[in-house]
């Protein structure tokens, strides 16, 4: 076996590695990408012949293509699988961690990019989400390489295309009944890894965080649809490390183990472990379904991923999430306050090895100091640009929401020194506001019983737009079924198809609902 591991060594250094074959290969992506790419612009394909440069023929095209056009539609999909096949293969077989293979230098620069961003951004012509996922760890990579960086920071063509296309195939990596390729629910995590990676990159240059402004505003449902998909699956993946942190805790202290979830550990769920085949037949999470501590590692390594990208969107462009009140109610009640109360509420010690000389938390990939300094400087960036607003949203999560556990993160980030002085006084002038603020209106809230007619039929707080649903005749606040709206597309009371734009606004209930609430000191959300 080892003499036939030696000789396929030989074999790449002699063939594959050699600077002719490289040449040729390289020419033949060339012609390979020009070729797919003329198909998807037909009408590109007579400027291909004459221009000097993949810039000057795909430099002002826009990701995704306004339709699939015959010529692309006649190609075996397989020819796109198999370039970004090869392209996955290059880079997994680079000289080192650091390195990328040269191939990618021979290889036609702004042909590469436009190529990859394609495959990302275009849905319709693109339908497996594997695929496009595979081609964002490749863009990914050669992200890093200089002579590729400088292109894709600079570039127009990739500053108007990039962070939509991040945002489409990030969307698109999720198990849905509507798609043919069934996205398995623990390979999509792995899928948008570099999604995220890429995105967070991104978002540190003005140009590319001003498009995101302006996708947000013309995409609208787009973005609502990715933004609520990374806040779900930052809080699953926190809250399965979380439980699984707690079950070990349980085994060591001498318990029965819990056997009822997929691996008798985390959160308790009926999982196929067909369902976690990636199209090899690789198994991606067996030896975590089996192993507590490898379980716990891998939810906790994705889950500050995810929340490391949320905290970047916060940071960068808190007016896009502000802007989205279903996005900002999701951020900060399912998200930040949940996470808040994991980290220091009532049962945070259960949490710490007993007695330990030192805690492990390392050894599970949980690093509790960066998770609650993330939290804080979310809860502020997004202060920062409407207070009111977040503090409102804040205060009225009955499930999360406890001032002991806000006053308790401000003593640690203050006991262990977490994060600079100025960003503390910024948190603890916000639990200050926040705590002072929740008491009036509870206060207001016990003072006065609030007609049924004024609640949400489903979570029963005051509706500050209430919305006929058009085939149930059932009337709901606008924020509550548009979340519902955003996961499922159905009316919750009886299944049929639903849309936002079927939603039929109850202007005078509306008017009788605000002015109820001003003349009894409530506040709402959009007050």
């Amino acid at each position: 076996q080892f003499e036939n591991f030696f000789g396929e060594h030989l074999l790449y250094e002699t063939i594959l590695d050699s600077p002719m074959f490289k040449d040729g290969l390289a020419h033949m992506l060339n012609l390979t990408m020009a070729f797919v790419l003329s198909c998807a612009y037909p009408e590109k394909a007579t400027e291909i012949k004459e221009a000097k440069s993949a810039s000057q023929v795909f430099g002002t095209v826009s990701i995704p293509p306004e339709k699939v056009s015959p010529e692309f539609a006649a190609l075996p999909s397989c020819i796109i699988d198999d370039l970004v096949e090869l392209l996955e293969y290059l880079h997994n077989t680079r000289a080192g961690p650091d390195q990328e293979s040269d191939l990618f230098d021979r290889i036609d620069r702004d042909l590469l990019i436009v190529m990859l961003v394609f495959v990302l951004g275009s849905g319709d012509h693109i339908r497996n989400p594997s695929v496009r996922g595979k081609a964002t760890t490749i863009m990914t990579a050669v992200a890093k390489m200089k002579n590729y960086s400088q292109r894709i920071e600079k570039w127009d063509f990739c500053v108007r295309n990039m962070i939509p296309s991040c945002v489409r195939v990030f969307t698109a990596v999720e198990k849905t009944k509507q798609s043919y390729y069934d996205i398995r629910m623990h390979l999509k995590y792995q899928l948008r890894m570099p999604i995220m990676e890429l995105f967070e990159k991104l978002m540190e240059l003005v140009e590319h965080k001003n498009c995101l402004k302006r996708f947000a505003e013309a995409e609208s449902e787009d973005f609502l649809k990715f933004t609520n998909l990374m806040i779900n699956d930052a809080t699953y993946q926190l809250e399965e490390g979380l439980d699984t942190l707690l079950e070990v805790r349980k085994r060591e202290a001498g318990e029965q183990p819990d056997e009822s979830g997929a691996a008798g550990v985390g959160v308790h769920r009926e999982v196929d472990e067909q369902e976690d085949m990636n199209a090899d037949g690789q198994d991606m999470f067996r030896r975590s379904r089996h192993d507590p501590k490898e379980h716990c590692r891998t939810y906790m390594k994705m889950g500050h991923r995810t929340l490391r990208t949320l905290w970047s969107m916060s940071r960068e462009a808190p007016q896009v999430v502000i802007g989205a009140p279903i996005v900002l109610q999701q951020m900060l009640q399912n998200c930040l306050n949940t996470c808040l109360d994991r980290l220091v509420g009532p049962k945070c010690l259960e949490l710490k090895a007993k007695n330990a000389q030192r805690q492990d938390f390392e050894e599970y990939e949980f690093h509790p100091k960066k998770l609650l300094t993330f939290l804080a400087e979310m809860y502020v960036a997004l202060a920062r640009e409407d207070r009111d607003k977040v503090v409102h949203i804040v205060g009225e999560d009955g499930r999360n929401y406890k001032p002991q556990t806000f006053r308790k993160a401000i003593k640690i980030l203050a006991r262990e020194n977490f994060i600079p002085a100025a960003a503390l006084d910024d948190f603890r002038a916000f639990v200050d506001y926040l705590i002072q603020s929740a008491s009036a209106q509870q206060a207001a809230m016990d003072a006065i019983e609030i007609p049924d007619e004024y609640l949400d039929p489903i979570m029963a707080e005051i509706m500050s737009d209430p919305v006929l649903l058009p085939t149930s005749k059932n009337i709901m606040d606008r924020k509550v079924i548009e979340r519902q709206i955003m996961s499922t597309d159905e009316d919750p009371f009886n299944r049929q198809a639903l849309k936002k734009s079927d939603l039929i606004p109850q202007d005078e209930l509306r008017k009788e609902i605000h002015e109820f609430c001003a003349k009894h000191n409530i506040k709402l959300d959009d007050d």
